[in-house]
């Protein structure tokens, strides 16, 4: 059943009854967002089922999944061997592993609210968008170049106009650009289109009022990084704990500095299969920043909302891909030296008797050479960081079911409201809509074309 948020779609259906339905309508600012996409999606569901909510709910669940398919893909280009191919069997280990990882998070029951929700049906296509930007800069390869900065653009596009996070998949689409060559030429209609995309996403934009975002951001750091550690280590939070989200986040950025570091230490031709990942990243850690800096007089626990996991979580997706990447250079043995060994020399003396004897024990027995400490520790720590993440998601499952049957209840007890009401006097309404004439004009009008059926008391 619609609540909340769900019955701002009245003024689509209302201009489609009124006969003045068009772009504009579709297109009107909603909050600091324009959700174009989301409300053509919308309305095209609501008008097959007759606003039927599980409709949205499949949905979204289905742009979940097409999400997570291009999260595979990514991993499957970044899972290679220190030769830079990804064909020998063990790889297909790790790539497995990194996407069983993936699949876990992305389909977070932590999202509570975006899947129990219609309305959130925004955030799973910005962030499909933004998954379909990188991937296709980033790991994509074909022989037109100009193939993947369109479909990067056509993301990005969806990303901006289905939530205003989405504006940030522009910036973060600038390195990928910067570490692929053959992208170069093209980078300038990446930036036109952003400039063109940004422009008309401000045009008749209102401002919501409230302190400056970036006064917020120069003059209380220390309040902004605390609402971002909450915000980015959600997906792995029971019940709300400031301390542990703090823990969490410090412990997830030391895992982060570890991997790239060995990465650029041992592997540094490897590091541009990170540079997708760490973009990934960047989006959740703007995301985190700018909801901050707009919502912090709210106070800390307002970045805990359930809402916010399907964009933050992609923070804890590129830190598991980017630790399952280190690890699997550091166990995975490098190409044999016998293969680089250079030719023997025509014009060189004749070996001693019984060289070629120690030359061929030597070859047989090869000496096993010893870690060194800096890959000991990539063997170790990614592991270690890994498994505390799994162990503190599977910790919070039990709060998590709590919220969701909580959350489901309301979800009742408002559908029972919305067919049972029978003035604008009822209570109940604010169930549906926190104004409660607006709620019970709302619902007047639905029940007035059928889209929701009173009963009696």
């Amino acid at each position: 059943m619609p609540f909340n948020d769900d019955w701002d779609f009245y003024w689509i259906v209302k201009a489609q009854h009124d006969g003045r339905l068009d772009f504009g309508v579709f297109y009107a600012q909603h909050n600091e967002h324009r959700i174009l996409w989301p409300n053509l999606v919308m309305f095209g569901l609501a008008s097959i089922s007759n606003w039927d909510i599980r409709v949205q709910l499949a949905f979204s669940l289905f742009v979940a999944a097409l999400t997570f398919v291009l999260l595979a893909l990514m991993i499957r280009h970044t899972m290679t061997g220190p030769d830079g191919t990804g064909r020998e069997r063990g790889l297909r280990w790790w790539q497995f592993t990194a996407m069983f990882l993936t699949s876990v998070i992305v389909f977070a029951p932590t999202a509570v609210q975006n899947w129990l929700w219609g309305w959130q049906i925004e955030w799973f296509m910005s962030v499909a968008g933004i998954v379909l930007a990188v991937w296709a800069l980033g790991s994509w390869r074909t022989a037109q170049p100009w193939k993947q900065v369109l479909v990067a653009v056509l993301g990005a596009t969806l990303a901006t106009f289905s939530l205003g996070g989405g504006l940030l998949v522009w910036v973060v689409g600038l390195p990928l650009f910067a570490f692929a060559r053959r992208l170069w030429r093209w980078s300038l209609v990446w930036v036109a289109a952003a400039a063109i995309e940004i422009k008309l996403y401000y045009t008749d934009y209102f401002d919501m009022g409230g302190e400056s975002p970036l006064h917020v951001i120069l003059t209380q750091p220390v309040g902004l990084a605390r609402y971002g550690a909450v915000y980015l280590t959600r997906v792995l939070m029971g019940p709300f704990d400031q301390h542990r989200s703090n823990v969490l986040a410090l412990g997830l950025v030391l895992l982060l500095m570890v991997s790239v570091g060995y990465v650029l230490l041992r592997h540094r031709s490897q590091f541009v299969t990170l540079v997708p990942w760490l973009c990934i990243g960047l989006v959740a850690t703007g995301s985190a920043v700018v909801t901050g800096a707009a919502r912090l007089v709210y106070g800390y626990h307002q970045a805990f909302s359930s809402r916010y996991t399907t964009i933050s979580l992609l923070f804890v997706v590129a830190i598991l891909v980017i630790s399952t990447k280190a690890a699997q250079l550091a166990w995975t043995p490098a190409p044999s030296d016998q293969a680089d060994a250079p030719e023997p020399d025509a014009d060189a003396e004749p070996a001693p008797a019984g060289a070629g004897v120690a030359v061929a024990v030597a070859t047989a027995v090869p000496v096993k050479a010893r870690p060194s400490v800096v890959t000991r520790t990539a063997q170790v720590v990614p592991a270690l960081g890994i498994l505390t993440m799994m162990l503190a998601y599977a910790q919070c499952h039990g709060a998590v079911m709590q919220d969701m049957d909580g959350f489901s209840s309301y979800q009742h007890r408002a559908q029972d409201c919305a067919r049972t009401a029978s003035s604008p006097a009822d209570g109940c309404l604010l169930l549906l809509y926190p104004v409660q004439d607006m709620a019970w004009e709302r619902l007047e009008f639905m029940r007035s074309i059928g889209w929701v059926v009173p009963r009696s008391r």
